[in-house]
């Protein structure tokens, strides 16, 4: 469980949603198990901004200086497959 529990943080996404759906499997999985991958509920790190800003530009398909006056790189919230940053739309 440990072993899985640092795989899919390092994988992300999906992983992290598997074993988050593993979590309450309390009918299949045996509690020592389970209880490992309660962890994954809420200790998601969040992707580099680096990142972030190509997928988010490439879905504008934009530059996210022409899409936002501003843009915080620190993220407000990390979950398995998102995160939350804070920007200001610009005035066009």
């Amino acid at each position: 469980a440990r072993r899985f529990h640092a795989l899919a943080i390092d994988l992300g996404g999906l992983m992290i949603k598997v074993g988050q759906f593993m979590s309450s499997r309390l009918d299949v999985l045996p509690p020592v198990i389970t209880k490992e991958l309660e962890g994954l509920q809420d200790e998601v790190p969040s992707v580099p901004f680096a990142q972030m800003r190509a997928r988010a530009e490439e879905e504008l398909g934009m530059p996210l200086e022409r899409a936002f006056a501003s843009v915080d790189e620190r993220p407000l919230a990390a979950a398995s497959l998102g995160q939350a940053h804070r920007a200001v739309l610009t005035d066009d």
